[in-house]
């Protein structure tokens, strides 16, 4: 039985006296109780219940492609790819505020005083809800469906699932006179319905953060045509051969769309978009970089006076987690590897290989994150509202040599 650390029962507003970090647990700590106390296990704390009757996720999948061959040793190929991920596990918090009663501004700041302390038998000093520091607690704990607990989370309900569905273009050249290349186009939406509450009933059809709607992949190799056995330079003298003859040229291109972006208002939940929050111009336009006298930013990643504020904590957000149309910086970039193998004998082979990541040392942004899930995300209560990170890909180059023997 663990014992959790409990240094405020307002949401970190008031912190309870006595409790720092150099004390976490100075009324002790919770002993293992086996089965000896029944359905009052964790009175106080937050308990945590498996779902016994759960099922394993499955998956379906379909595809329709149509190949054709075409002149100049080339492959086209077009695809229509679907995915329909089932019965995918979520742990659900079932207790939590019903929407009910939210209305009767059940805040932070309407506080109580806590029943739960005339207990003490049933609810130790050392659980959150007995904790003697705990004069008051919030009056939306006693509005919950199971106010004795904290949470009452319940894992393994099979209760999401994620649809995927994209167009697939391939153009494939095969090796001929020294070129051979593949490039590959994806169109595609991933949407995401997850239940995440059973308490209150809210659709929960989104966009998952991994969509990517557009993304372009272009891989190359190129023989280049001169040296000996090749069309130009065959008669090359050895010494010119020797350097600029047999060289190979491998290419890659990456384009992937940005990610998809939760708007969110303090924590609090998610603002409502009024219009399109997108401000004009390309990403080098929008980085928030550019301040006025005051400090304000004159060109944010997104517009956000475009969101209607909630009213408060409990308000009732209508809106999706993410949208389509709120997105990231998307990225770009490119590599090049330059090759060649040096025959000394018929045993004897040098390969040496010159690599470059991000040839053209363009930077890629990355999208905000929130910094205690990692999601990417957005807050209308950031007074700057900006991409505030560049990823670090600036140009790197790799020299290697093999020896065979």
């Amino acid at each position: 039985m663990m014992t959790p650390y409990v240094g405020s029962s307002d949401s970190n507003r008031t912190i309870i006296p006595g409790v720092n970090l150099q004390n976490p647990y100075p009324l002790g700590f919770n002993t293992p109780t086996g089965s000896s106390l029944g359905v009052e296990t964790l009175l106080g704390d937050a308990v945590t219940v498996p779902n016994e009757d759960y099922v394993l996720p499955y998956m379906q999948q379909w595809q329709v492609s149509v190949q054709r061959e075409l002149p100049w040793e080339l492959l086209f190929e077009a695809a229509y790819v679907g995915t329909h991920a089932v019965k995918i596990l979520e742990s659900i918090n079932l207790n939590e505020v019903p929407d009910s009663v939210a209305s009767v501004k059940a805040s932070a700041d309407l506080k109580v005083p806590n029943p739960f302390l005339a207990y003490p038998e049933l609810f130790p000093p050392t659980t959150t809800l007995g904790n003697p520091g705990s004069k008051t607690i919030n009056a939306s704990q006693l509005t919950k469906p199971y106010p004795q607990f904290t949470n009452v989370n319940m894992q393994r309900l099979n209760t999401g699932r994620v649809g995927y569905n994209g167009l697939q273009l391939r153009l494939q050249k095969r090796l001929s006179q020294g070129l051979a290349f593949v490039a590959a186009y994806a169109f595609s939406k991933t949407m995401v319905y997850e239940q995440r509450s059973l308490v209150n009933e809210r659709v929960q059809k989104t966009v998952s953060a991994s969509d990517t709607p557009q993304l372009f992949r272009l891989s190359v190799t190129w023989d280049v045509p001169f040296g000996h056995g090749r069309t130009w330079g065959k008669d090359a003298p050895a010494a010119l051969d020797w350097i600029l003859g047999g060289w190979g040229i491998g290419w890659q291109t990456k384009y992937t769309s940005g990610a998809a972006l939760a708007v969110e208002q303090n924590r609090m939940g998610n603002p409502i978009p009024v219009r399109d929050p997108t401000t004009p111009g390309g990403i080098h336009d929008r980085l928030g970089d550019q301040l006025d006298a005051e400090g304000n930013v004159l060109n944010p990643w997104f517009d956000k006076t475009a969101f209607q504020p909630l009213a408060d904590t409990y308000a009732i957000s209508p809106t999706a987690l993410r949208y389509g149309w709120i997105r990231g910086p998307y990225s770009f970039f490119h590599n090049a590897a330059l090759f060649k193998t040096f025959s000394f004998s018929d045993r004897i082979k040098l390969e040496l290989r010159i690599e470059a990541n991000n040839v053209f040392n363009s930077p890629q942004f990355a999208s905000p994150n929130d910094p205690l899930d990692d999601n990417p995300v957005l807050d209308i209560s950031d007074p700057n509202f900006v991409v505030n990170d560049a990823s670090t890909t600036e140009r790197s180059v790799r020299f290697g040599a093999k020896l065979r023997f």
